[in-house]
């Protein structure tokens, strides 16, 4: 099995560039028509059924591109806001290229 996604992407295993692994799963949630999921408002059109469909999809593609550690750490949630929020917590702060930028 290879470590790489249908998009060319290792998962997000804690130490690699949160930023950059970040824009390019909201490009795939953005593509998959998923990315209402972890944003701030569903529309007022999107029906109970859409927006389950949405959340679902939405950590599916997360969850697949996390590293088994990394997952361990945000456990697992069945809200994709909630897990994109607590990814952010963890690692904005911390990933090297945002630590090198704050010295």
């Amino acid at each position: 099995m290879s470590a790489y996604n249908q998009y060319g992407m290792a998962p997000f295993n804690g130490k690699s560039d949160f930023s950059i692994w970040k824009q390019k799963i909201k490009c795939i949630l953005i593509q998959q028509k998923c990315f209402k999921a972890v944003g701030e408002t569903y529309l007022i059109s999107d029906t109970e059924e859409k927006r389950a469909e949405m959340n679902e999809n939405a950590c599916s593609v997360i969850y697949l591109n996390l590293s088994d550690s990394v997952i361990r750490k945000v456990g697992i949630l069945e809200s994709a806001k909630i897990l994109w929020n607590k990814l952010n917590e963890l690692y904005t702060e911390t990933s090297l290229p945002n630590r090198i930028f704050l010295l």
